[in-house]
């Protein structure tokens, strides 16, 4: 008995083994090899060990030419039979669980994956005449599932599955509230994403309705989907609870409420970060994945620095590279829209507050910290009216702007800048204007029209015109005896100062 059971195991690798990868690979339309073979029959559970499975439709090596990485490699592959539906001449298989796995998955543009195909797997095709075939779920355990983007430049993002179970049944519809079966645990780089709810399996793909939990999450993984970033480097931890729904052809949404934590947005010429917030609180209306659009009900920054450059053509270092584009013309832009639809993202917010901010100026000595404060509303590419407003100041100094933000055309600022209680010889200083090194004394005051159009190439970048007075103003030179000049009041008229 002993010496059979012996030659029972040696002879399922040799045998069995390759009549299972003939019937794996025409049923899921994808070469699979497998290494070995063992069965279980009180348990009635088949175990296939080694497994690889090649991605769908890829075609099968020269004799010389490398073997393709395969879509699927697995330590362990459990199939959990039911004995009694053999009775009735179909094979139930209780459930699949790939063990110590890796897997390659390519996204669509249209929101599917490269692997999409195996979740309609037939196998009746390869059962003897008259029998069904049923799959209960799918399980991954300790797996590591590698997602590539869409495009060349997408960098592919490692996912840890700790634990998933995905129900492969089609439910049928019920008065009574449906039983969760989905459920997902998955480490992203430090961080934690599980996912709980309800999936159905149709014809021309899953259905699924679930909640998403998101903890600690890269914020580097977003930069793909952000457009406008161009160089800039962003970095910090995302959390947050979302509520997913996917409707294959239809829609794929999130919504629900994102923090995020450390957030930091770095430009290649500055050593700090451009600009650091403590905290992000975002409420989400919509993050349409199959649309490429994401709107923002309120967004608020808790804690938020902007580092300012001591130049007043270029004060914003954030602002670096946001162009303003010249306007074209409405046929132009019709095809520029539906050449970038499908590749680019849209997003917009509805209201946005930084409402206890600091303002950091660069290189300054002594340091200059000064607290600001933020608010607008209906940000975004796609609006043509975007009020701003913002605060500056400390101690009796204030500096107050109301205007508006455009981005329809690259991006500008244009509005009413008002000042009052100005140190002059510190902000003259500071921003190297001429003759900065003669203000001695001085309190200023402004009232200015201001138009800031980042990397402009049909004008200034900043474009100041209005009126600047400045009282108790004294200049002087290095010998005061030989040139000084004392005036109770100023008055100045600015026109076109860029």
């Amino acid at each position: 008995m002993l010496a059979l059971l012996v030659a029972l195991r040696i002879a399922l690798p040799l045998v069995v083994g390759p009549l299972v990868e003939e019937r794996l690979t025409r049923a899921l339309g994808a070469r699979v090899e497998v290494g070995d073979v063992s069965f279980a029959p009180i348990d009635a559970v088949v175990t296939l060990g080694n497994v690889r499975v090649q991605r769908p439709g890829a075609p099968v090596p020269a004799e010389h030419e490398d073997e393709p990485d395969p879509a699927i490699v697995a330590s362990r592959v459990r199939l959990d039979l039911q004995w009694l539906p053999l009775l009735h001449r179909s094979l139930v298989v209780r459930e699949v669980a790939l063990e110590s796995a890796r897997i390659e998955l390519e996204r669509s543009p249209d929101g599917g994956t490269s692997l999409d195909r195996l979740l309609h797997v037939d196998a009746a095709p390869e059962l003897p005449p008259g029998w069904s075939f049923v799959i209960g779920r799918v399980l991954l355990r300790d797996t590591r599932v590698r997602v590539h983007g869409v495009g060349d430049d997408a960098k592919p993002l490692d996912l840890g599955v700790r634990d998933a179970e995905v129900a492969t049944l089609r439910r049928r519809a019920s008065a009574f509230k449906r039983a969760p079966n989905l459920h997902v645990d998955v480490l992203v780089e430090g961080g934690r994403i599980r996912i709980d709810g309800t999936s159905d399996l149709r014809e021309d793909g899953v259905v699924v309705d679930a909640l998403l939990r998101v903890k600690d999450v890269p914020l580097e993984r977003l930069q793909e989907y952000l457009p406008g970033l161009g160089g800039r480097a962003l970095a910090g931890r995302l959390s947050g609870q979302l509520h997913y729904q996917r409707d294959p052809g239809r829609r794929e949404v999130l919504s629900g409420s994102l923090r995020a934590r450390r957030v930091t947005v770095r430009v290649p010429a500055l050593d700090e970060p451009a600009l650091a917030i403590r905290r992000v609180e975002a409420e989400v209306d919509a993050i349409d994945l199959r649309r490429r659009r994401v709107a923002v009900e309120t967004l608020t920054l808790h804690g938020a620095r902007l580092a300012l450059r001591p130049e007043i053509t270029a004060p914003v270092p954030l602002f670096d590279g946001m162009a303003a584009q010249p306007a074209r013309s409405e046929e132009r832009r019709r095809r520029a829209s539906a050449a970038d639809e499908g590749e680019r993202w849209s997003w917009g917010v509805s209201r946005f507050a930084s409402p206890y901010a600091r303002v950091h100026v660069v290189g300054a000595e002594p340091e200059i910290v000064l607290p600001a404060s933020v608010a607008g509303e209906n940000l975004g590419p796609a609006a043509y009216w975007s009020p701003l407003r913002a605060w500056l100041g400390r101690d009796e100094s204030a500096a107050t702007f109301d205007g508006t933000a455009r981005m329809t055309r690259g991006f500008s600022i244009d509005g009413r800048l008002t000042a009052q209680r100005i140190d002059a010889a510190a902000f003259a200083r500071t921003f190297d204007l001429p003759l900065a090194e003669l203000v001695q004394t001085g309190v200023a005051g402004a009232d200015l029209a201001v138009d800031v159009a980042p990397g402009a190439t049909d004008g200034p970048a900043v474009a100041v015109r209005g009126k600047v007075t400045v009282d108790g103003l004294w200049l002087a030179g290095p010998d005061p005896s030989a040139f000084a000049l004392g005036a109770a009041r100023l008055d100045l008229e600015l026109d076109g100062v860029g």
